[in-house]
């Protein structure tokens, strides 16, 4: 499980850094599914923060600020 998670994450990641919002943010809400469904506290993960810079269409800083205020 780890090493699959661990590649649909650096995929997302890199979706979301060649701006491919969208399918960055769809894949990354289903990883955080994934990790809650494991008992993963996902607030403080950095597959929230990504998520967060994909919905926020990667404005990092406002990703951050959001991360932030969740418990990040």
């Amino acid at each position: 499980m780890e090493n699959k998670y661990e590649a649909m994450k650096q995929q997302a990641i890199a979706d979301c850094q060649a701006g491919r919002y969208e399918q960055a943010e769809s894949a990354l809400k289903s990883l955080l599914g994934i990790l809650e469904m494991h008992g993963v506290a996902v607030r403080s993960t950095s597959t929230m923060f990504w998520y967060l810079v994909a919905r926020n269409r990667g404005d990092e800083k406002r990703a951050m600020e959001e991360f932030s205020r969740t418990g990040g």
